[in-house]
């Protein structure tokens, strides 16, 4: 039977906060929130951290015999498929060619003798340059009218599924005028992918925001340019001119925010005014000892956590790496920004999540969780069920930060 583990969620982030105050006098000021138990598997988490290493073996395996190589860009062979962790945790590796050779080198680089292999008929680079062509033309798009709310790739159908807001044979028409593959399935959607700006929240890990009062998640304690931090959602901190409060503190201001069309993090830093300590605890769960320098090393099917201040502690797998979305950020149903090079994950979430950070189990130390940070919470995408975040790389790449991992 497999293991079940029972642990005692507290907080996110912060145990003490310092009074801001003219004066510059201080006063500490402890939080404690006990939450509800929450059961982990760790028989399932030990295996998914052995299939994330053969992965990972894998992926450079492939970037070593590449001919070509952009720097900082995965390579993938071209008979590879695309590759998921099923639900007891192993690795399962989709192969165009899966002869005897194909099979054999798998095995080697990965690790793994008894490694599951599966069929498949288009490759994962087929998949990508699909999804890398329709990018080039969301704005050509949306001037006629189209608006892709979403499109991803779909490693369990070997497919690219594109989302069209209110689709119609001549949009599909213009479309496959773009790019006509068999594995490109478009299909309708009926409204946009929802920002989790919250309205209600729970004490101990919300933030304000001065001018209108809105809510959100706090996502990890960072560094930029050597000044002290918190990186939080794009879509709640947009603009230098944002302020913000944590428990009625003045935690600080936007300094720096990727919040625009075609970005492919929805983050903001906010520069610690001086009345927090921060930390990287999320809650009493977990320790923050690394961070992802690629999301590529986490296949489709990893069991993922994201904990924040509306819904606390959830989990769910990674669905896609590669998804690109549309946001309706004024209400009127028009395509106003676009984000490409995110994560889409089955976790569960609701108004006041975004921001809150997403991660990977990796271990046990000191009687605490120890985990890999992914990437800070979106929102949740048009039908309801899915959950969107940004991935930390990425946010490193627009927002020139470093998370503490101390």
């Amino acid at each position: 039977m497999k293991k079940l583990i029972k642990v005692m969620a507290i907080c996110l982030c912060f145990m003490f906060a310092i009074q801001y105050m003219p004066s510059e006098q201080t006063q500490y000021i402890a939080m404690e929130d006990v939450l509800a138990f929450e059961e982990i598997d760790v028989e399932l988490a030990e295996n998914q951290i052995e299939s994330i290493q053969q992965y990972r073996k894998m992926l450079k395996t492939f970037n070593e015999n590449a001919k070509t190589r952009v720097s900082g860009e995965q390579v993938y062979d071209e008979n590879y498929g695309g590759a998921y962790i099923d639900k007891d945790g192993k690795l399962v590796v989709l192969l165009v060619d899966n002869d005897e050779n194909r099979v054999a080198s798998i095995k080697e680089c990965t690790g793994n003798v008894n490694i599951r292999i599966e069929d498949c008929k288009y490759s994962f680079n087929e998949i990508l340059d699909v999804i890398n062509i329709m990018n080039d033309n969301l704005i050509y798009l949306s001037d006629l009218g189209i608006c892709i709310t979403e499109m991803y790739e779909d490693v369990y159908t070997n497919k690219v599924k594109i989302g069209v807001l209110e689709l119609d044979k001549t949009k599909e028409n213009i479309i496959r005028g773009i790019v006509d593959v068999p594995y490109m399935e478009i299909y309708s959607t009926d409204v946009f992918f929802e920002a989790n700006d919250a309205v209600y929240v729970k004490g101990g890990e919300r933030i304000t925001e001065v001018g209108d009062g809105s809510y959100s998640s706090i996502g990890f304690a960072a560094t930029r340019n050597g000044v002290d931090g918190l990186v939080i959602a794009g879509h709640a901190g947009n603009s230098t001119s944002d302020m913000f409060l944590y428990n009625n503190l003045a935690l600080g201001r936007v300094t720096a925010t990727a919040y625009e069309n075609f970005s492919s993090a929805d983050a903001a830093f906010v520069k610690n005014a001086g009345a927090v300590y921060t930390t990287n605890l999320i809650g009493e769960i977990a320790i923050c000892h690394n961070t992802a320098t690629s999301i590529s090393d986490f296949p489709v099917g990893a069991t993922i956590y994201k904990y924040g201040t509306r819904t606390h502690l959830t989990s769910g797998v990674i669905i896609s790496n590669y998804l690109t979305y549309a946001a309706d950020t004024d209400g009127d149903r028009e395509t106003d920004i676009h984000f490409s090079n995110q994560t889409k994950a089955s976790y569960s979430a609701n108004k006041g999540d975004s921001g809150c950070p997403v991660f990977v189990i990796e271990g046990m130390y000191n009687g605490k969780y120890t985990c890999q940070l992914l990437g800070i919470h979106s929102g949740i995408l048009w039908d309801g069920n899915e959950s969107v975040f940004s991935k930390y790389y990425k946010i490193v790449e627009a927002l020139n930060v470093q998370a503490k991992t101390y």
